[in-house]
């Protein structure tokens, strides 16, 4: 109190002082009154320091007071909280346990899965290693058929080797068998000719003789490859004479048509002049390499086989592309088989299964090439 007190008045002082130096001269009533003023304001000073110190005494009871209160508040509340907490806490392990369970649970079913998983990859393993062995295996069996394979194709190259040299071989064959064709052609018509002239002699000494004079002139005859008989050329000539001529005088398709009919009668003579015919005139129609094929059919039917087989040849040289080629080339096997020469016969039916596999004559060749074997 004493040190609010002077640390109040010592300022007033001060005024006054100062208030008397600078009014220069001050009375006596002056001073007691300045006095009066500052012992009153002291006296309230020191109030206001009680009234202070009192209010600070409440203040701070009051505020003991309302820290107690806030002090067990704030207890209540932690106490509310540490139980809340606990109660949390309590929760939490329970969650903790239930995760460490089910995570006991997961190890468990893991470490179940990974053993399955160890034995499936086990078992894997086996099954890559045996189907090693068995790939080994084919590799193996692949390998020895391939040598065997091209074993086989090399022979088989070397048999049509053969063939092609066989077939060359029976090429000048057939030059030379054309020659001797062409000369016995010459030859029959010669004779033929020769018979026709005496014929018609003998008919002009008939015709003399029963005086009736006849001039008859010989009708130049071609003959054919093929072996077939000519037919005879005098006017009083047989029967094949008057089919020729009738042959010669009939329309293309009709002539054909006649051959045909002739070949599955059995007329092979009279067939293969009409065919002969057909060919003259038409020797590039539809149907010229048909005749060609029943020209051979009617040499082979005579059993004239070597010339069957030129005839068959000339189907196969002059109608590359044509439907009769592979009948031509197994009647030429079956004609070299008729001629005792297997070797080529099996020659010919090897050509036949290598151009036309599948086809009925190949079947029929392959069951040939089996029998002669």
């Amino acid at each position: 109190m004493n040190t609010i007190r002077t640390k109040k008045t010592g300022p007033a002082v001060l005024f006054a002082l100062c208030a008397m130096l600078s009014g220069c001269v001050a009375s006596q009533q002056d001073v007691r009154t300045l006095d009066l003023r500052l012992r009153t304001l002291n006296n309230r000073l020191d109030n206001v320091d009680r009234d202070l110190g009192d209010l600070r005494e409440q203040t701070t009871m009051r505020a003991e007071k309302d820290s107690v209160e806030a002090l067990q508040k704030n207890l209540a509340r932690s106490a509310a909280d540490l139980e809340r907490l606990r109660a949390e806490l309590i929760k939490l392990k329970g969650n903790i346990e239930e995760v460490a369970h089910r995570a006991t649970i997961s190890r468990e079913e893991n470490q179940d899965y990974v053993n399955d998983l160890g034995r499936r990859m086990a078992a894997a393993e086996e099954s890559l290693k045996g189907l090693d062995t068995r790939l080994n295996t084919v590799e193996k069996q692949l390998a020895g058929l391939t040598g065997s394979l091209e074993s086989r194709l090399a022979a088989v190259d070397e048999a049509f080797k053969a063939i092609d040299q066989r077939l060359n071989g029976l090429s000048g064959e057939t030059a030379a068998l054309r020659e001797q064709l062409k000369k016995a052609a010459e030859e029959a018509a010669r004779r033929e000719a020769e018979a026709a002239a005496r014929a018609a002699r003998e008919a002009e000494e008939r015709a003399r003789r029963a005086r009736r004079p006849v001039t008859l002139v010989p009708r130049k005859v071609k003959v054919k490859s093929g072996g077939a008989k000519p037919a005879s050329a005098h006017a009083a000539g047989g029967r094949s004479g008057k089919t020729a001529a009738a042959a010669a005088k009939a329309p293309a398709k009709s002539l054909y048509d006649a051959g045909m009919a002739d070949f599955k009668a059995g007329k092979y003579r009279e067939a293969y002049l009409k065919f002969s015919t057909y060919l003259e005139k038409n020797p590039k129609s539809e149907l010229a390499g048909n005749a060609r094929f029943w020209l051979g059919d009617c040499l082979y039917r005579q059993n004239e086989f070597a010339l069957a087989i030129l005839e068959y040849q000339k189907v196969i040289d002059d109608y590359r592309n044509h439907p009769k080629k592979p009948a031509a080339l197994l009647k030429q096997g079956l004609a070299f088989e008729k001629l005792a020469d297997n070797k080529t016969a099996k020659i010919v039916y090897l050509k036949l299964l290598k151009l036309y596999p599948g086809r009925p004559e190949a079947e029929t060749a392959q069951k040939r090439l089996n029998a002669i074997r």
